[in-house]
């Protein structure tokens, strides 16, 4: 499990192949094979490390569901290492099973520091998102402010636009969605018990 709060960013080495390559950010020595890592939100199992890098492996299903079909040499990505228990939950839990991808529509300067990010996304998500929710994008846990139709609005502060990958992304570009794990959990519990109703109730 995650918290959705980013400790350092890594920049892409190659992404070929089901392997996946970054700059390796933490000290060889705070790490180990087998340590799950969010990866853009992606949980993802380190399975080498070497002097500077870490490599993990990309499984088919990872690729379809998440952007990472498009990272390239360069791309620089959100990291978290998993929560230990005691840690602060300074976020909200995240399990870093990615639901899909949405689309970057606009950013929007609200002020002299802060950006609104309207994120388009799929129809079979809208029973999860709900105003004041909590939705983690490309690993970073955020509170929709808005919905509208297959539209949500988040509020980057500047500090979120520092120590993210958020800072190089513009309008256009894919994230890796997370929706709140209790929210899923209740609308499968509810879709049980109206089926066992006789009733039809999309999950």
């Amino acid at each position: 499990m995650f918290t959705g709060i980013i400790e350092t960013t890594g920049i892409v080495q190659s992404c070929e192949g089901g392997k996946l390559r970054l700059a390796r950010p933490w000290p060889k020595e705070s790490l180990h094979i087998g340590q799950s890592i969010s990866v853009n939100g992606c949980c993802l199992t380190i399975v080498r490390i070497e002097r500077d890098q870490l490599e993990f492996d990309l499984s088919p299903e990872t690729i379809d569901r998440t952007s990472f079909g498009k990272v390239t040499p360069g791309s620089v990505l959100n990291l978290e290492r998993g929560m230990r228990l005691g840690d602060s939950i300074d976020g909200h839990l995240v399990s870093g099973h990615i639901d899909g991808v949405g689309t970057i529509t606009r950013l929007e300067p609200v002020d002299s520091a802060n950006v609104r990010w309207w994120v388009q996304y799929s129809a079979h998500a809208r029973p999860w998102v709900v105003e004041k929710g909590s939705v983690a994008l490309d690993g970073v846990s955020l509170t929709v402010n808005d919905t509208r139709d297959d539209l949500f609005s988040v509020m980057l502060i500047p500090h979120t636009l520092e120590i993210t990958n958020f800072k190089h992304r513009k309008a256009g570009d894919r994230v890796n969605l997370e929706f709140d794990l209790v929210a899923k959990y209740v609308q499968r519990n509810l879709a049980l018990q109206a089926s066992a109703k006789g009733k039809t109730v999309n999950v």
